[in-house]
Order: C-alpha cells, then structure tokens, then sequence
C-alpha cells in the first residue's frame, strides 16, 4: 500500500511537477474526526429556515404570492429588524442588520409600489441594507455569476458583502436551459455554489410548481442540491409556508399568512397573531390606537364613533381595527371598543 502511494506520488510530480503536488495538498485537506468535531456549527440567517451561506429554494404555483413574502423576508434582513414573523434574524450576531441583492429577474415593475406599502405596514422608516437587479443573471455558464461578483465588489466592502441573494424566478435566471434535464440543472447548480462561495452569502430561489402542484418543476437535482427547500400553497384562504426539507435542521413548523391590501399594493401578514409581536404596528394601526385613546369614555366607544373620530378610510380601518384587536392592545365588549392595559402602555 505504501509502495503503491509512493509511486503514485512520483508519478505525479513527474507529470504536474512539486508545485503543483504542493498546491493540490492544500486544495484538499484531509480531515481527521477531532478536525470534524472542532468544525462550527451551523449558523442561520433565519433561524430553522435558512442557513448562513447555505441555498434555498422556494416553490409554489403561479400567482400565489411568492414574490410578496420572499420580498418581505428581504427587506426585514435588510433592516434592522431582529425578526420575521417569530424567528430570529442572524441569532447570535451583533450587527443589527444584514445585507441583500434582489434579482428582480421578471422586471423591477411593482417594486416601488411593493417598497412603500411595506414601509407603511411596518413602520419602518430607517435605512435598508438592500440593492435590486432589474434583469436575469444567467445561470448556464459562469459568466454572469461572475459579473454579479463583480458589480458587488466593486460598490460594496468586503465585510459587506450580502448576506442574501434572492434570484426571483429560478426559470428567468436559467433561459435556454432544459430544467427537466440533470446536466442543465447541475450547471445552474454549481452557478448558485459559485456565488455563494464568491459572496459568501445564501442564495433563495424562486421556482413554480409542475403541473401536478405536488412539487418543483424540473429534475430532482435541485432539490437533491439546496440545504433548505420551502414550499408555499394555498389552504382555507392562507398561505401555507412549509419545509419539505432543512438540511442538518429540524423541520419547520408551517407558517401561515394572509396578503393584506396597503397602500397601494399587497403586504405580508401573519396569520397568527402572536408570530407578529416582534414586527411594529403600522402607522394606520398607530393612528387608530391614539385616537381610540382619545375618545374612549370608561365603558369605551362604538365602532361608528371610532371610524368617524379616527378619520380613517373604511377599509383602512377595518384592517388596522384587527390587527389591534388581534395583538390584545384592543378589547371589543358587546358594541363598544375599549384600550386594554397593553394597548394603554402601547399607545402612550
């Protein structure tokens, strides 16, 4: 065995000289089982959903909302949000925000109407770690992903390199190629690997279900390939967001949201009302709490005199009215609304 392992070692230095012995050593570490013990755990940039440096893939059927909740999950990393939807952002860091690149492959239409209903939804009002692509990144060969890193270099340090690249869909970042087909797929594969090595971050994909709506489209070698694959439907009117698999993490408890009408546009919103503690009321919400505030007598005020009080739009109202009402800062007694000592505290 040994003679055997001195001869091949002859033989190629023979062939590729002792540089190139010496390189190929260190391009291949070998790693003993207390290297292995000694190695990190892992990390999450959404904790039990995505791993730090990891790849995900998001499918669901045409229309149903995924653009709407990837974008929210983006701009919460990109704030400085602890949160979303009750599951912890970078646990463990101190940096109170990460960073994101947003490919908008399908076009960047919707993007400022979608930006400013989620600003108006969460109150948020400070800066975002987020920059956006309006065109595909062509994942057959390396020579877009290699631009990419290249734009990103030359804008942003290297401490700050995104911690999240979202590619919205997987099909308009892979035209031309065959998804039914493994080779096509293990191409666009070791793309999203070049990227997440290059950038150091976690790439998200967007991808539709076939026509039986049971899974992804295409070859199974993009769900044999991503660390985290998600799934989202449609069930008694919610959107149903599930893991079909967590690499080397537990399975996800099913999120369920609802797409809200704001400003404009559509935000995310969590069906249960306790995953949304952490997020801030928004301002329409804000509003009808100080106003309930200022007008409600001992045994509080009807809905009418509320309305009328607020000077919020019917719709607007009925909306932020639930969201009271469904965090506690609210109490309905019969017709009449009232402040709890939660929403007393909230409002002050």
């Amino acid at each position: 065995m040994q003679a055997r392992a001195r001869d091949a070692t002859a033989l190629y230095i023979e062939r590729n000289g002792a540089d190139g012995l010496a390189a190929d050593a260190a391009r291949f570490r070998l790693l003993a089982e207390t290297d292995v013990l000694q190695l990190p755990e892992m990390e999450w940039l959404v904790d039990g959903l995505l791993p730090m440096g990891g790849s995900g893939l998001l499918y669901g059927p045409a229309g149903i909302g995924k653009s709407f909740l990837v974008q929210d999950l983006a701009l919460t990393v990109a704030s400085t949000a602890t949160h979303w939807h009750g599951r912890a952002i970078r646990p463990g860091y101190f940096e109170l925000t990460g960073s994101v690149i947003y490919i908008a492959a399908e076009g960047a239409h919707g993007l400022k109407r979608r930006l400013r209903a989620w600003r108006e939804a969460t109150s948020y009002t400070g800066p975002l770690a987020i920059r956006f692509l309006d065109r595909a990144v062509q994942l057959r060969t390396l020579d877009d992903p290699r631009a990419l890193v290249a734009a990103v270099e030359a804008v942003a340090d290297p401490d700050d390199f995104p911690d999240l690249v979202v590619l919205d869909t997987l099909s308009r970042c892979m035209a031309g190629a065959d998804e039914n087909s493994a080779k096509d797929a293990s191409t666009v594969v070791a793309s999203l690997d070049y990227l997440r090595a290059e950038l150091g971050c976690c790439t998200l994909a967007l991808h539709h279900t076939g026509v039986a709506e049971s899974r992804e489209r295409g070859s199974t070698a993009f769900r044999g390939a991503v660390d985290a694959l998600l799934s989202l439907k449609e069930t008694d009117g919610l959107l149903v967001l599930e893991s079909d698999k967590v690499r080397d993490g537990p399975p996800l408890d099913p999120l369920r949201f609802r797409l809200m009408p704001e400003a404009g546009s559509m935000v995310l919103a969590a069906a249960d009302p306790s995953a949304n503690e952490t997020r801030p009321l928004s301002r329409s919400a804000m509003a009808l709490l100080h106003s309930l505030r200022d007008i409600s007598t001992a045994e509080g005020c009807t809905c009418t005199e509320w309305q009328e009080a607020s000077g919020t739009a019917r719709r607007i109202f009925f909306v932020a009215r639930k969201a009271l009402l469904d965090r506690k800062l609210v109490e309905q007694r019969g017709t009449k609304y009232r402040l709890t000592p939660k929403g007393e505290m909230q409002g002050a």
